[in-house]
C-alpha cells in the first residue's frame, strides 16, 4: 500500500519541478543580451572572411612570411580595417623580439 501512495504523491508532485515557458523570472535580473526576443546574427562581411582566412596561415614562421604579402595587399584594399594593422604590427614586433 505504501508503494502506490509514495508513486502517486511523486507524480503529484512532478509538475511543480517541471519548467515553465515564461521567459522572464521574477526576481532575477537578467544580463541586458539575453533579454528579449532572440538576436538575429550578423553574417561576416567579406573582409572579416578574407582577414579569417589570412589568420588561418599564421601558424609557423615560415607560413607567415609567404601570407604577409597578401596581408599587406588586404590592407591596401581595406585601409579603415583596423585588425590588420594591428595584426602586422603585432607580427612585426614577435619576428624582431626573436631576431
Amino acid at each position: 500500500m505504501r508503494v502506490p501512495l509514495l508513486l502517486c504523491g511523486l507524480l503529484l508532485a512532478l509538475p511543480a519541478f517541471a519548467q515553465t515557458n515564461t521567459l522572464r523570472i521574477s526576481g532575477v535580473s537578467e544580463p541586458p543580451e539575453l533579454t528579449g526576443e532572440p538576436k538575429k546574427v550578423t553574417k561576416p562581411s567579406d573582409a572579416d572572411m578574407e582577414l579569417y582566412e589570412i589568420i588561418g596561415h599564421l601558424k609557423d614562421e615560415q607560413e607567415t612570411k609567404s601570407i604577409l604579402p597578401r596581408l599587406d595587399e588586404f590592407i591596401k584594399n581595406h585601409p579603415d580595417y583596423s585588425d590588420a594593422f594591428f595584426l602586422r604590427a603585432t607580427w612585426c614586433c614577435l619576428h624582431f623580439e626573436q631576431s
